[in-house]
């Protein structure tokens, strides 16, 4: 079966790439230009590899300048800085979910681009697959159609599943309850919510949730 992203069309995709893109700049060492290895923190408060912000400062004695904002410190101040490395973590993963679902956004028989949206398949087709045999008796609208569809459909789940939420985070100890366990059913709630209303792969409600987490945690 074809799968696609109906969460990269729209307001709600716009937010979802500006939002890892922000989490990538902030996961990123301005020396290398890469992903921040072994993180550190200088005394200005910018941050970069250790290996990069070491070699910047290889031939200096004293007067150390950041990189970024040139202001000097008179010590080698390097402060690990590990929130920032996990940080990095989440960032390349959520990258690799986004390489994912841009390669489910073509169809993998004809290898064009999943515009149209079939309802008795419930799945995203390209347009040869919507005047083949398989589709052509089948009601199929344009992906954007049935994107804002559904996504009106989330948003009148999203208001039970909030508070069903609050109702999981409020359980105590004395319920039996671990934090552990909490998360777990926290996880399965909102998994079994989206996946009843978002005709989409798992990478994508995967790719939801995490640009949930970005927006409202980091």
């Amino acid at each position: 079966m074809a799968e696609t992203s109906l969460l990269e069309a729209g307001a709600s995709a716009a937010s979802t790439a500006a939002a890892l893109e922000n989490l990538q700049v902030e996961a990123s060492c301005s020396v290398c230009l890469e992903y921040l290895k072994e993180p550190v923190i200088i005394e200005c408060g910018h941050n970069f590899c250790k290996a990069c912000i070491t070699r910047w400062w290889e031939d200096l004695e004293r007067d150390f300048p950041c990189p970024v904002c040139r202001k000097t410190s008179r010590y080698r101040s390097l402060r690990p800085n590990r929130q920032l490395g996990s940080m990095v973590e989440i960032a390349k993963q959520l990258q690799a979910v986004k390489r994912k679902i841009r390669d489910e956004s073509l169809c993998s028989e004809h290898h064009e681009a999943l515009s149209l949206f079939c309802y008795e398949e419930q799945e995203a087709v390209c347009l040869i697959c919507a005047i083949s045999h398989t589709h052509r008796a089948h009601t199929v609208v344009p992906l954007d159609d049935a994107t804002q569809e559904y996504k009106e459909k989330l948003q009148k789940c999203l208001e039970p599943l909030e508070q069903k939420l609050q109702e999981i985070t409020c359980c105590k100890a004395s319920e039996e309850k671990k934090p552990g366990e909490l998360k777990v059913e926290q996880a399965a709630c909102c998994f079994h919510c989206l996946a009843g209303y978002l005709p989409v792969s798992e990478s994508s409600i995967l790719y939801l949730i995490c640009w949930f987490v970005i927006t409202h945690y980091i």
